[in-house]
């Protein structure tokens, strides 16, 4: 129903893949077929999902209308590699350092924790408003490990990354 960071960046990714096995078949036609529509969703993404005031990728509720939620989401675009290597992008992952943003005793948070609707629809269901979920945080970590090893950023570094595998460890008991 929304425009969300994950959908796009999945399509982002399977449009990357298919041009790669494309060249792997010799067809250079579909190569450029799918090279161009990965182009185009990387610009619409950049353009259309990146909310400029707080500074992350966010689900569009309606055309140009931010949920106005920093959500685990909006770091998939990194697990594919998908932003530019530019600093207002990276400024995203201060929030996994922060107790108002994503981190929590145990792990990374689904939403951030200062979030007025932050653990406000009970338990047990779809929940999109913050508990910790194995899932979704291994997205995070893959994605902070793309952040560190093909962006420059001072944003983030290894031990940063390290305490966050540590949670997600500990969070398994």
């Amino acid at each position: 129903q929304y425009a969300r960071p994950t959908i796009n960046s999945y399509m982002f990714g399977n449009a990357q893949a298919l041009a790669a096995i494309a060249r792997i078949k010799g067809d250079e036609n579909t190569a450029k077929k799918y090279d161009e529509k990965a182009s185009e969703i990387k610009n619409l993404v950049q353009s259309q999902l990146w909310n400029n005031d707080s500074l992350f990728f966010e689900t569009l509720r309606k055309p140009q209308e931010f949920a106005l939620v920093r959500e685990a989401i909006g770091y998939i675009p990194w697990y594919f590699n998908l932003p530019d290597n530019k600093a207002n992008y990276a400024q995203a992952w201060r929030q996994v350092k922060d107790e108002g943003g994503f981190l929590a005793p145990y792990g990374l948070t689904t939403a951030e924790r200062r979030h007025p609707e932050f653990r406000s629809h009970g338990c047990c269901k779809c929940e999109w408003d913050g508990a910790i979920w194995p899932f979704a945080t291994s997205q995070i970590l893959t994605a902070m490990a793309n952040l560190l090893n093909n962006y420059k950023q001072n944003v983030v570094n290894d031990s940063v990354y390290f305490r966050h595998i540590e949670l997600y460890v500990e969070s398994q008991y």
